[in-house]
């Protein structure tokens, strides 16, 4: 006995859909799958890129204040080294100067620094 083909097949029904478009269908849902993981990773992505950008703009806040600060003690620096030259200067050529004006240059050059360090320098 010989089998029909069409006996141990499916039984389609011609009136219904269109096979491929089964396919289609599929291939629509796995391309949907896709883009949504896609759209997550971009998410993701961008949610870091803002944490990054927020970070670097902390850390350029962060170093122009250290930029500052070091700008500020560097002038404080100058201007102690610079008194004390005139000081050395004066007191080495045995000439008179102004006590009371260089007591208040250096009180002046001291609460200028403000003790800021706490290490009295």
């Amino acid at each position: 006995m010989m089998m029909n083909f069409m006996s141990w097949a499916l039984p389609i029904n011609i009136h219904d859909k269109d096979p491929l478009d089964a396919v289609d269908a599929a291939i629509v849902r796995v391309v949907e799958a896709e883009l949504t993981k896609e759209r997550e990773k971009t998410r993701l992505m961008e949610e870091s890129l803002r944490a990054d950008r927020a970070a670097l703009e902390a850390k350029e806040r962060e170093r122009t204040m250290l930029v500052r600060e070091k700008d500020r003690m560097v002038a404080t620096k100058e201007a102690g080294d610079k008194l004390v030259a005139v000081f050395l200067e004066a007191d080495g050529n045995n000439e008179n100067f102004d006590e009371k004006a260089m007591m208040a240059a250096i009180v002046a050059l001291l609460s200028h620094d403000g003790g800021d360090d706490g290490d009295g320098e």
